[in-house]
């Protein structure tokens, strides 16, 4: 965090490290407790999150060439936007056990997914993504 030698100069401590459990999941996140000696004694804490960036899935189908155009505007996205992309093949995915997601989304491929939730399909919402990544 930026912060870190700024705080160090007023002799604050940064402690902590934590796995933060959200709704959509487990994401790795940074906890630090901010201690600052105030006048007369008087500590002030207050504590700090980083969460990690977020999460974009690209749900797509082998020979799917729409998924292909959806996966390309999403991989120059991402370092604009700072997002983690992924792709997940629903076809293997239901190979391998999980036949939820292709149950659930197969009709409409490709599907973008933002930290565990349906996001758009058949194309990418720029607006709405660079909307809702800003939010965070």
């Amino acid at each position: 965090m930026r912060c870190h030698a700024g705080v160090a100069r007023y002799g604050a401590g940064l402690l902590g490290n934590q796995l933060v459990d959200g709704p959509l999941g487990a994401r790795v996140a940074r906890e630090f407790l901010l201690v600052v000696p105030g006048r007369h004694g008087i500590t002030l804490t207050a504590t700090l999150v980083r969460v990690s960036r977020a999460h974009v899935e690209l749900l797509t189908r082998a020979g799917c060439t729409i998924c292909e155009q959806v996966h390309d505007r999403l991989t120059g996205l991402s370092a604009e936007l700072d997002f983690e992309l992924s792709v997940t093949d629903v076809d293997d995915a239901a190979a391998a056990g999980n036949s939820a997601l292709r149950a659930e989304f197969g009709d409409r491929l490709p599907v973008v997914l933002l930290d565990g939730s349906e996001h758009s399909y058949w194309d990418v919402d720029v607006p709405r993504l660079r909307a809702d990544l800003s939010q965070r």
